[in-house]
C-alpha cells in the first residue's frame, strides 16, 4: 500500500480519469434512453434517478483515491506534479467537450426535452469538473511543498 502512495499524483490523475469517463458515459447512456423513450414527466424522473445512482457509483472509487492521495501528500514528495496537473486539466477539458458534442446531437423540436437537457448539461459541467478541481488543488499543494 505504501508503494502506491509514493506516486500519489498519478492516483489523482487516475481518479480524474475514472470520474470524468464514468460521468460522460452515464450522460451518454441517459441521452440514449431519452431518445428511445417518449419524453414525459415519468420518463424524466426515472432518468434522473438512474443517472444520479450511476454518478454516485462512479464517484466512489475516485473519492477513495483522492482521500488516499491527500493522506500521502504530506508524507511523500511529489515526483512529477506538473505533468499530472496538465493531464488532469486535459481530462476535464475533454470531458466538457464530449458533453457539448453529445448535446449537439439532440433533437431540438421538443421544447421540454431541450429544457431538460440544458439543465442537465450544466449539471454535467459541475459534476465533470468536481474531482479534477480537487485534483488540481491537491497537485498545486504538492507542487508548493517541493
Amino acid at each position: 500500500m505504501e508503494s502506491i502512495l509514493v506516486y500519489f499524483e498519478w492516483l489523482v490523475v487516475l481518479a480524474s480519469l475514472i470520474a470524468v469517463g464514468g460521468i460522460v458515459l452515464s450522460y451518454k447512456h441517459m441521452l440514449a434512453r431519452l431518445r428511445e423513450n417518449d419524453f414525459n414527466e415519468e420518463t424524466q424522473k426515472k432518468l434522473q434517478t438512474k443517472f444520479f445512482i450511476n454518478v454516485f457509483l462512479v464517484e466512489l472509487i475516485p473519492l477513495v483515491l483522492i482521500v488516499m492521495a491527500f493522506s500521502a501528500v504530506q508524507n511523500y514528495p511529489a515526483q512529477n506534479p506538473t505533468m499530472a496537473l496538465i493531464i488532469t486539466i486535459f481530462i476535464a477539458a475533454l470531458g466538457i467537450i464530449l458533453v457539448f458534442l453529445e448535446r449537439m446531437n439532440v433533437d431540438r423540436n421538443n421544447i421540454r426535452e431541450v429544457k431538460f437537457l440544458n439543465v442537465y448539461t450544466f449539471m454535467m459541467l459541475y459534476l465533470i469538473t468536481a474531482i479534477p478541481l480537487v485534483a488540481v488543488v491537491l497537485l498545486l499543494i504538492a507542487q508548493k511543498s517541493l
